[in-house]
């Protein structure tokens, strides 16, 4: 609907012609936000573009018999692959053109011309003739009311089959004795028929079957039959049918014309003069469906499967950006659009400003999920499953043929391959106009390589003796998720590897560690991805780097051994920082680095509290299943802050709703840790402590509970099991969202002095934290440990 890609869609265009887990990086280790493990995703062909004859226009819709692609819209021209408009080759094509499925070659032996735009085509049964409808009057100068039949054997115009349609024809579906047909018309062989009719397939005489379908600019354009083919089952801007009513979709007997139940219009309202269901097919077991909305009384746009006897809904892909087709192939659903914000069903986000639309998709048949929030129109979904996506994404750019100047407007498919057919003028960045095939990885030349950005370019540092971190951003790839890393030192041989997943809207980062390199030596860094077909794209190298000389200190090798996932020491110069435990490098704002630290090796960061106060990470990654939180701080605040949390935002302000896993103290100085999943929950400490002085603050959380710790004591525990939530975001430190904190602070971030922080994947047993805070340099300052087994182990549970 948002698009600025288009005017309302299609009112002009049929007259005219969208749990972190990650290696802790140890001796010569990678450390990697990777994706949670999702469920096992459907075969789906490639990214490859094949070779395929191209048209000089729009292709609107594609039925393919046996091993030929029928292909009808508004073109004049067909040429081969590869070759430019007007080029070598180019033959006449008026409005409808056939090619070969498995070479993409024109088949040349069917050689038909309309004299207007085709915009259906469909097969029979058997496969013996396909139908083609359309805003055409005559077929090779022989007249033809809006529609006509050819032959597959010899590919002839049927000339004993003529009826005459009195308008526009969209919708065609065949059984062995009867072509339905639906569009924008009045009558039919000079009888009322309001948008559907239906003809003998031996004679052109029409049948009694006389539905309607009525509504403000209501008419049909789309339409399937029920696997036992008892039902029409058809789709538009109607929103009746015979007087009853239909919103965008219904169902209707193939005998008696009957208006039958069809659950799926209650839900998914799109019709009238702003909306229309665009595309129904069928694989046999369910009905698969797209729409668009442009304005009021149209809520959908997307995709969805519903059951064939009776409508209810299986799946709804709640995808913003109009959807033009479905097509159903294996276990996947290929759709085409120009869809911009997927998020309601956790799949892509919008871009701000809009910058982006994916034009072909793939979907699972089955449910994968559920819709938990509205999508960003208030457009509710919310119970309803969905399916998600397929790791699929080739790249199609928009044509300038038609006034809305899309992509793609037609997918199709048989056997190994899939067809998309429209007005793009590239795919993949590759010249290929109308037409384009892509196939199964059987056949496929599997060639697509992850795409190359400057963020894959590794960046060197080094800080400790021996020891060089090479952290650089991971890529993508339009049908492999999974992408390999190699790292490569000064041009030898491999040093390390690291599988990590990946999509173009999130690009989590990765870190290599390098150890053992001889302290003053000068290194550079190259790394290498590869798909899991061997495709492989190169980084540039990094810049020289000179390994330091100094000793890594008794605190940092704690931290380490404990697996920490990021250590943020804030000794940097400043605003960046550097996350000495792996990917995890960040930048600030408002606040001083080289205050006096809390371990004696290092210095630390100050603040004056506030909302302008704040460091934030600048990697990507997924919530982790399991935490510990872990900072120094000293303070004498009476206004609160926060210390440490994870939210959406890098920069800006977190959603109330993603803000997570917050380290805090609040206005009495009492230090709590609040965890959020829907809704609030915090353990708070007893005792102020914004006394002036250094206090080490760890806090747990696990399906075990919840537990704090300050100096190295418990302070507070909630041992109420805790789901995590789940979202990707970036680690804050200091000032983000505080709204529905647990006794929230009157100031964003805290004012005071923060050290050493460090993210765990892992909830830390209180040993742990204790031998941390000993190895600061401090005594212990806690009783000891019960002597007997039970008591102690009760004193160290976290």
């Amino acid at each position: 609907m948002t698009s600025s890609r288009r005017a309302p869609l299609l009112r002009r265009l049929l007259a005219a012609v969208v749990a972190t887990a990650v290696v802790a990086p140890a001796q010569g280790a990678m450390a990697g936000a990777a994706e949670p493990t999702p469920p096992p995703a459907p075969a789906s062909v490639t990214a490859d573009a094949l070779p395929t004859w191209q048209i000089n226009g729009v292709v609107w819709s594609q039925a393919i018999v046996g091993n030929t692609v029928y292909a009808t819209g508004s073109f004049t021209k067909a040429r081969p692959p590869g070759v430019p408009a007007g080029g070598p080759g180019e033959v006449t094509a008026n409005n409808i053109l056939a090619f070969d499925l498995a070479t993409g070659n024109r088949v040349a032996s069917f050689d038909h011309s309309l004299n207007a735009q085709g915009l259906v085509v469909a097969a029979s049964p058997d496969g013996s003739r396909i139908y083609v409808g359309g805003d055409f009057t005559n077929v090779d100068g022989v007249a033809r009311g809006h529609v006509a039949a050819f032959n597959t054997s010899d590919q002839s115009l049927v000339t004993s089959w003529a009826p005459n349609i009195g308008g526009q024809v969209r919708a065609l579906a065949a059984t062995r004795d009867t072509v339905y047909v639906g569009g924008n018309f009045p009558s039919a062989n000079g009888e009322v028929r309001t948008s559907l009719a239906a003809f003998a397939t031996t004679s052109s005489s029409i049948k009694p079957w006389a539905p309607t379908a009525t509504g403000t600019n209501g008419y049909v354009w789309t339409m399937t039959l029920s696997p036992s083919q008892s039902s029409v089952i058809v789709g538009g801007s109607f929103t009746t049918l015979s007087g009853s009513a239909a919103y965008g979709m219904g169902a209707i007997d193939a005998a008696s014309a009957a208006i039958l139940p069809w659950a799926a219009n209650e839900r998914i309202r799109t019709a009238g003069l702003n909306g229309a269901i665009t595309s129904l097919k069928t694989d046999g077991s369910q009905v698969y469906g797209s729409g668009y909305a442009f304005g009021s009384g149209a809520t959908f746009e997307g995709t969805f499967a519903a059951d064939p006897n009776g409508g209810a809904i299986t799946w709804v892909n709640d995808c913003l950006g109009d959807t033009y087709d479905v097509f159903p192939l294996g276990q996947a659903v290929y759709s085409v659009a120009h869809a911009h914000d997927c998020s309601a069903i956790d799949e892509f986000p919008d871009t701000s400003p809009r910058s982006r639309w994916q034009k072909a998709m793939a979907s699972p048949t089955h449910p994968t999920g559920m819709t938990t929030r509205k999508d960003a129109y208030g457009w509710d979904y919310r119970g309803l499953p969905y399916a998600g996506l397929v790791h699929w994404y080739p790249d199609l750019e928009f044509g300038k043929y038609t006034a809305d100047r899309q992509a793609a407007w037609s997918v199709t498919g048989s056997g190994d391959y899939v067809v998309l057919g429209g007005e793009f003028p590239t795919v993949n960045n590759v010249a290929q106009q109308g037409l384009v095939r892509f196939a199964m990885p059987s056949v496929a030349p599997k060639a697509s390589k992850p795409i190359y950005t400057t963020a894959m370019n590794p960046v060197a540092t080094s800080t400790e003796a021996g020891r060089v971190r090479v952290r650089w951003g991971t890529v993508w790839d339009r049908d492999d998720k999974t992408i390999t890393y190699e790292v490569y030192r000064d041009g030898g041989p491999s040093i390390g590897s690291i599988s990590s997943d990946s999509v173009f809207w999130r690009l989590p980062s990765l870190a290599f560690i390098d150890t053992g390199v001889v302290p003053g030596a000068t290194h550079t860094y190259k790394v290498r991805a590869k798909d899991k077909d061997g495709n492989v794209q190169w980084s540039l190298s990094s810049a020289a780097v000179t390994v330091s000389s100094s000793s890594t200190g008794a605190y940092t090798q704690a931290v380490r051994g404990d697996s920490a996932l990021h250590h943020w020491r804030l000794g940097d110069g400043g605003p960046a920082f550097l996350d000495t435990a792996s990917f995890a490098d960040g930048s600030s704002t408002g606040v001083s680095f080289g205050a006096n630290g809390a371990i004696a090796d290092d210095t630390a960061v100050s603040s004056s509290g506030g909302s302008s106060a704040k460091l934030w990470s600048t990697a990507l990654e997924a919530h982790p299943s399991a935490v510990t939180v872990e900072a120094w701080v000293r303070t004498t605040s009476g206004s609160g802050g926060r210390i440490v949390g994870f939210g959406d935002s890098s920069t800006g302000t977190s959603a109330a709703a993603t803000n997570d896993m917050v380290l805090y103290l609040n206005n009495a100085g009492r230090v709590s840790f609040g965890l959020n999943n829907g809704s609030w929950r915090a353990v708070t400490s007893a005792r102020s402590y914004s006394d002036g002085q250094w206090h080490h603050l760890a806090a747990t959380a696990d399906g075990s509970g919840v537990s704090l710790f300050v100096d190295g004591q418990r302070v507070g525990r909630d041992q109420t099991p805790v789901t995590m939530s789940s979202f990707y975001g970036y680690w804050r430190l200091l000032a983000d969202q505080t709204n529905g904190l647990p006794n929230k602070p009157s100031s964003a971030g805290l004012s005071g002095v923060v050290d050493d922080v460090a993210i765990y994947p892992t909830a830390l047993g209180q040993a742990q934290v204790q031998q941390h805070y000993v190895t600061s340099g401090r005594s212990a300052s806690w009783p000891a440990s019960p002597s007997d087994s039970y008591g102690a182990a009760v004193t160290a549970a976290p």
